[in-house]
């Protein structure tokens, strides 16, 4: 979306949101990742969801992966913090965003685009290739995972599997929910939080051992928070204009669906006192859908990205600046620009890291572009695919950001094809090098099937095979160092 185009959004105003989240159960027997991109709310979607045909994974020529099974899904409950949760770190800005232009707090004010150094160069390979130790598969299933993220112990997952029931009467299971579970990656023993017809993804909330989660009740979308054992939630808050939400140690940053539609922050102590987070960003709604729906902090609570697919805000929550992001620098066959699917933080909140399709919204998956924001050096370095290889060629399946903040653990397609297997290239965003792997093998879904647990030691796969759902941990204490 072109800059005027974007301005000229803001004066819409539509305040009844209705987006239909309802996702089939997973065929295991079909792709589960995605190729095909259309911008919807579905649930358990972190950026984009979408289904492609059948494409059966051959094996011939392939060496079987080596696994290990050990026991599955015996009680889990996680283990009560053992220390204090972390002072709030906003008060130390360590990587300030150097060229954000200051504005005025009022809902009239200009919104100015992101002035970052933009430079397009090329990854060079490292001849030596990527190699990982062999997994384990901790547990497995009939119906496939999603990957949220590491719990802080790098020990436990949080995981969500989809729920399917068989009514009295019918032949066919239908879909209930998403279970929300924690995976002990040592024994494979979980333990359930509740079941729900989830929005967006879940969040771990350190301090109180909980997971916070969004979820739609007739016409609203509530904002639940529930412990394990317990299975009743919460309430936090009703009315969320958006489906995705932001966790800091202390509070908690979302979209309202107020009038106007507005960032708002909500404190995790016992008053869960709500305020207006600055109130000059443009959060109208665009046929039914917030310009900014996903909200992604950086772990130190100093920034907000606030983005869809077309539409990417940056917000120095300390300084109270923001920018937007003008999309057409990314080279595009679209005359709305390239369409953003992913995107992470660096541990350090130095980097962030994004992946746009080309192409733009609804089309086929067929090149992607990898995106560094640099905080520090006011940079943004646009990566197509690698000078010597073939890394990404094609499109970019996922990543994770290692605990070092310059490794990224990238999953490539190996072909243009639908269908087409993957690799794991470790890239360096500093010096620009790469490491190809050498192994290929199919993940899950888009988004949700590659984690690097905060300590570095682990990598968190999901690795299904056409019958089964499995999540597979690979021992990465000598990768990225």
């Amino acid at each position: 979306m072109s800059f005027s185009r974007f301005i000229a959004s803001l004066l819409i105003a539509l305040i009844i949101v209705s987006v239909a989240c309802s996702p089939a159960t997973p065929d295991l027997s079909q792709d589960l990742e995605t190729d095909s991109v259309t911008p919807t709310v579905q649930a358990l979607a972190p950026v984009v969801s979408a289904t492609e045909e059948s494409t059966p994974v051959s094996t011939e020529g392939d060496t079987p992966i080596p696994t290990v099974e050990i026991a599955l899904r015996a009680t889990d409950p996680y283990p009560a913090p053992t220390t204090e949760p972390t002072a709030n770190p906003r008060a130390a800005d360590a990587y300030p965003v150097v060229a954000l232009e200051d504005l005025e707090i009022t809902p009239s004010s200009q919104f100015h685009t992101c002035n970052f150094s933009i430079s397009y160069p090329s990854l060079t390979a490292q001849t030596e290739p990527f190699t990982i130790p062999s997994p384990q598969v901790v547990i497995t299933n009939t119906r496939g995972f999603r990957l949220v993220d590491w719990l802080p112990d790098n020990q436990h997952l949080l995981v969500t599997q989809s729920v399917s029931e068989i009514p009295d009467g019918q032949d066919s299971p239908v879909y209930v929910g998403e279970s929300i579970e924690t995976v002990n990656t040592s024994s494979g023993a979980t333990a359930q939080y509740v079941t729900s017809k989830l929005l967006g993804l879940p969040s771990w909330y350190e301090a109180n051992q909980s997971v916070i989660y969004v979820e739609e009740i007739g016409e609203q979308r509530i904002l639940q928070e529930v412990t394990a054992g317990t299975r009743s939630p919460n309430t936090l808050h009703t009315g969320l204009g958006s489906p995705f939400f932001n966790i800091h140690p202390d509070a908690i940053t979302f979209i309202d669906d107020a009038d106007p539609v507005q960032l708002s922050e909500m404190a995790l102590s016992d008053n869960r006192a709500i305020s207006t987070m600055m109130p000059f960003l443009p959060l109208v709604y665009d046929s039914g859908i917030t310009t900014a729906r996903h909200v992604l902090g950086s772990p130190n609570g100093s920034y907000l990205a606030l983005y869809d697919a077309d539409d990417f805000m940056l917000a120095n929550v300390v300084n109270n600046t923001a920018c937007y992001l003008d999309q057409q620098f990314v080279e595009s066959t679209n005359p709305e620009g390239a369409q953003i699917i992913q995107a992470e933080w660096s541990p350090n909140s130095r980097y962030l890291a994004l992946v746009l399709n080309p192409d733009g919204v609804g089309s086929l998956v067929s090149q992607t572009a990898l995106v560094i924001i640099d905080t520090q050096t006011n940079e943004a370095k646009v990566i197509y695919a690698i000078n010597s290889g073939s890394a990404w060629n094609y499109s970019i399946v996922d990543f994770a950001w290692s605990s070092n903040n310059t490794s990224l653990l990238v999953v490539g397609k190996v072909e243009a094809a639908p269908g087409a297997n993957q690799r794991l290239n470790l890239v360096n965003v500093e010096n620009l090098t790469a490491q190809l792997g050498q192994e290929e093998f199919r993940i899950g879904h888009w988004g949700t099937s590659l984690n690097w647990s905060p300590d570095g030691s682990k990598i968190a796969l999901n690795c299904p095979t056409e019958t089964e759902g499995r999540i597979c941990i690979y021992d990465a204490s000598s990768i990225g160092e």
